[in-house]
């Protein structure tokens, strides 16, 4: 409720988890929203919270849906607690490894961010990703071809409540913000597997 007393802008960072399993592709912002497990279910009832405060207290609001965030740090996460993993112990671990992700790099990220704040328009929620969508066995292939020795690759099932599938519309980040991701996800994998091969080395 900050926002609303200070009468500020609120940039409420949502996820792609809200969609769930989705029947069409790309996903679209208005498609049905059916959670798949818990993450998602409780950044639904976030969104709620702020479409509900929009029509009370007249919150100015942006929603972002963003995918899967990856880049340099939060390495407790998918490609960076990969990346830290093979570094660390010569061994990656695949949960699964079929379901397709969205991947999308930090910066990228930011910049819609940036973008948000520096533009004059208000109440939209929009999706945040990129145009690579890849099954997890294919980022495990490329971040192996990083590394120069084969490590030991762990199968283990796939986490209940996972996403089989993601690719989000980018036609109304396009349309609104200008916003086309800039970042190739080779060249992403590759800044953010250097970042921690130096950082980890000192």
């Amino acid at each position: 409720m900050g926002c609303v007393a200070s009468k500020s802008k609120l940039i409420f960072i949502s996820s792609r988890e809200v969609d769930g399993e989705t029947s069409s592709a790309p996903t679209r912002e208005d498609d049905p929203l059916v959670p798949s497990n818990i993450y998602g279910l409780t950044k639904l009832l976030d969104e709620r919270l702020v479409l509900w405060a929009a029509l009370r207290y007249g919150l100015d609001f942006t929603i972002l849906r963003l995918t899967n965030v990856y880049g340099p740090e939060g390495d407790q996460y998918n490609v960076q607690a990969m990346i830290r993993k093979v570094l660390t112990e010569g061994r990656i671990r695949i949960l699964g490894g079929s379901q397709q992700t969205n991947l999308v790099y930090v910066e990228d990220v930011a910049e819609v961010v940036r973008r948000c704040l520096s533009r004059a328009w208000s109440n939209e929620t929009i999706n945040v990703g990129s145009y690579d969508s890849v099954s997890v066995t294919e980022i495990v292939s490329r971040l192996v071809s990083f590394v120069g020795v084969r490590p030991i690759i762990e199968c283990l099932p796939m986490r209940n409540g996972e996403t089989l599938s993601f690719r989000p519309s980018l036609e109304k980040v396009e349309i609104i913000l200008g916003y086309r991701p800039s970042t190739k996800l080779d060249d992403g994998l590759a800044k953010t597997f250097q970042w921690y091969r130096t950082h980890l080395q000192q």
